[in-house]
C-alpha cells in the first residue's frame, strides 16, 4: 500500500513539474522574457525538467532577444565556458555586450575579460611579444569595457581596470591611477580591491599614516572574507 501511495505522490510531483515548464514555455511564447530565462535554468540545472543544454541556450537566447540582460549573460556564460556548450569568444562577448548596452556592469566586465583572455592567450604563444603580435588592441579593449563597467558602479570592473594599469595592459602602466581603481572596487566592497589597494599604498609609502590606511583597507577585506588580508594583517603586524 505503502509503494502505491508514494508511486501517486511521484506521479503527482512529476505531473505538477511538467504543468510549470509547460506553462512557463506558453509564457515565453507570448514574449515573457523572465518565463524564458527560468526555462533555461531548468532545462540547464535539470531540476524541474530533464537536463538539456541546448534547449537551455536556446531560451536563453529568448530572454535575451526580449532584453532580459541575465538570459544574456546565461548565453555568454554558456559560450565562455565552453562545458557544455562548444566555446566561442565572439558569440560570447556578442551577448556578454548586449548586456551591457543594457547598462550591465556585470555584462561589460565580462566582455572586458574575454578580450583580456584572448589577448593573454596569445601574448603567451607568441615568441616576439604583444607588441608585434597586435594583442595591444585586445587589451585596449577590454580597458574600455572595464570603464564602461566601472562607471555603472562595477566593482569588478573597477579592480579590473585597477590591475591593467599596474601592469600596464591595454594603458600606459600608472600605480596613481591603479591605486584610484583599486579604491573605487574596495569602496564597492571588493575585498580583492581592498587587498590590491592596501598593498599598492605599503609598496610606495611606510608612514604611519599609510601603515594605519593600509590596516583599515586589509581589515575590511579581511572581513569580506579574503584570507590573504587577514594573513597579511597578522604578518605586517600592523
Amino acid at each position: 500500500m505503502k509503494k502505491v501511495v508514494i508511486l501517486a505522490t511521484v506521479l503527482a510531483i512529476s505531473a505538477l513539474y511538467a504543468s510549470s515548464l509547460k506553462d512557463l514555455a506558453k509564457k515565453c511564447d507570448l514574449k515573457d522574457a523572465s518565463s524564458c530565462k527560468e526555462v533555461a535554468r531548468m532545462y540547464y540545472n535539470g531540476k524541474d525538467a530533464p537536463t538539456d543544454y541546448e534547449k537551455a541556450l536556446n531560451y536563453a537566447k529568448k530572454s535575451c532577444s526580449l532584453k532580459d540582460l541575465e538570459g544574456c549573460i546565461m548565453v555568454g556564460s554558456l559560450y565562455n565556458e565552453g562545458e557544455v556548450i562548444k566555446h566561442d569568444a565572439k558569440k560570447a562577448i556578442t551577448y556578454f555586450n548586449e548586456a551591457c548596452e543594457l547598462k550591465s556592469g556585470e555584462g561589460c566586465t565580462l566582455v572586458g575579460q574575454v578580450y583580456a583572455q584572448e589577448a593573454l592567450a596569445k601574448e603567451a604563444q607568441s615568441k616576439e611579444g604583444v607588441q608585434k603580435n597586435g594583442n595591444m588592441q585586445g587589451y585596449s579593449k577590454a580597458v574600455s569595457f572595464f570603464n564602461k563597467s566601472c562607471n555603472l558602479n562595477s566593482a569588478k570592473g573597477c579592480y579590473n581596470l585597477g590591475i591593467a594599469y599596474s601592469f600596464g595592459k591595454g594603458v600606459a602602466q600608472d600605480d596613481n591611477k591603479a591605486s584610484a581603481m583599486f579604491k573605487k572596487a574596495c569602496e564597492l566592497n571588493s575585498p580583492a580591491g581592498c587587498y590590491n589597494l592596501a598593498i599598492n599604498s605599503l609598496m610606495h609609502k611606510d608612514d604611519a599614516k599609510t601603515k594605519e590606511a593600509a590596516k583599515g583597507y586589509l581589515t575590511k577585506a579581511c572581513k569580506l572574507g579574503d584570507m590573504r588580508s587577514c594573513s597579511a594583517l597578522k604578518q605586517l603586524k600592523l
